[in-house]
């Protein structure tokens, strides 16, 4: 199941702008952690995440860094982008 990361908001003079459906509030309907948070908004300005990465901002351990970002992939939040040592995930578009 995947979700819409982005809509579409007119205003008065027609134009269109996206605004993304990732908020907050909507992250933790999702069921995510502050950590998993955290990582939606460093995709949100940066476009990718590799696990050191989410290690990094994290302060978590790789086997937990692995199995959140995995947990996000199967619940269609991110893509898995790559194999082995270039892994890294993006958000589901």
């Amino acid at each position: 199941m995947g979700y819409c990361v982005l809509r579409y908001i007119k205003y008065e003079n027609d134009a269109f702008f996206r605004k993304s459906k990732l908020t907050d509030e909507y992250l933790g309907q999702l069921g995510l952690n502050e950590m998993q948070k955290k990582a939606v908004h460093y995709l949100k300005e940066h476009g990718k995440i590799d696990r050191k990465t989410y290690c990094e901002i994290g302060g978590v351990v790789r086997t937990l860094a692995t199995k959140e970002l995995s947990d996000m992939a199967n619940n269609g939040i991110v893509e898995l982008i790559g194999k082995r040592r270039g892994v890294h995930y993006i958000l589901k578009r």
